[in-house]
């Protein structure tokens, strides 16, 4: 006897030698145009554009051998961290002293990336003339060393540097990705609350500031580590959540710094239009919601009554026996 029902259900029925169908994977439903002409089958995290071709294993000998004269940037346009880096190597002036080479991230992630080309398995990573170079913000402090040292993204006095530091260490964005990926209404609030105190810190960390970024004038690696997230996040928790992300009454300074970014020349070649971003998070904010089935009385009973599972799952399995007698009847 095969049900549809959703996974929970499945632990329930899982005694009983039942199995729950699986739910189909639900299409896409992309609103930018790119994504669109590409069709419901394509996905952005696998989009390459004009900035660099796709990564081939035909490229790896001569990327990470010790005798290689090769400077490689291997990103991914849908990804904030990879975006990072991009941004940083514009605002450098240093586009063109690093070829660019795009890799397909998510399920279609080719195995001998992580096998050869960064064992760490994530998006940036750099290869400098055979040396490896991974995490975003390593790369930006090693592109910042080697072609900007005088740019002082990373501060010029100490107690800029301490400053710089501090931000990077103490803000994480990822408290926003939880919020728009959250599957249960009852933690909802609690997620909302934490990503605004998260807001409200980056918010009060810009306080002493004289100018639109960290360091006042002068553009630093917290805007470079931040705004990526911003490009993204702001479109998808709008679109998905009806959240504004970064409000003028509560977050002045954020808000005075996020419209002096976006009109930064590095940050316009970097960036991608906010359609396609909403598009790059259709999945973690909808898509994977709807192929889990809500948690219900049944399933919060089992939890909390785990050693009367079995006869619970006996008693449903009866009826559900009964029941199919009647229909074939």
């Amino acid at each position: 006897l095969t049900l549809g029902l959703g996974g929970t259900m499945q632990q329930l029925l899982g005694p009983l030698g039942l199995t729950a169908a699986p739910a189909p994977a639900p299409l896409p439903t992309y609103v930018s145009k790119e994504m669109k002409l590409a069709g419901v089958d394509a996905d952005p995290w696998e989009m390459p554009d004009d900035r660099g071709r796709r990564l081939m294993s035909a490229d790896i000998a001569d990327i990470v051998g010790h005798n290689s004269s090769r400077t490689v940037l291997i990103g991914n346009r849908a990804c904030p961290f990879s975006h990072r880096a991009w941004f940083a190597l514009h605002e450098l002036g240093a586009e063109g002293a690093v070829e660019y080479l795009h890799v397909d991230l998510g399920p279609r992630k080719p195995k001998y990336f992580t096998e050869q080309i960064n064992p760490y398995g994530s998006a940036p990573v750099l290869w400098d003339c055979g040396s490896l170079v991974p995490d975003s913000m390593v790369v930006v402090e090693y592109l910042a060393e080697k072609y900007g040292a005088r740019a002082g993204l990373f501060g010029r006095s100490a107690a800029e540097k301490a400053m710089v530091r501090l931000v990077l260490a103490k803000v994480d964005m990822s408290v926003c990705y939880e919020f728009l990926k959250c599957e249960d209404p009852e933690a909802l609030p609690a997620a909302r609350a934490a990503m605004e105190k998260l807001m409200i810190t980056l918010e009060h960390f810009y306080a002493s500031s004289r100018g639109p970024y960290l360091l006042g004038d002068r553009l630093s690696a917290v805007e470079i580590a931040f705004a990526p997230f911003l490009a993204r996040l702001i479109p998808a928790l709008k679109h998905y959540r009806g959240v504004d992300l970064l409000r003028s009454d509560a977050h002045p300074r954020l808000c005075r710094m996020w419209r002096t970014v976006q009109l930064r020349p590095a940050f316009e070649a970097t960036t991608c239009d906010k359609s396609f971003f909403i598009d790059v998070f259709w999945r973690p904010a909808v898509g994977d919601v709807l192929r889990v089935t809500p948690e219900n009385a049944v399933a919060k009973f089992v939890k909390a009554h785990p050693e009367r599972a079995l006869p619970a799952a006996a008693a449903i399995g009866a009826l559900l026996a009964s029941v199919v007698l009647l229909l074939r009847r």
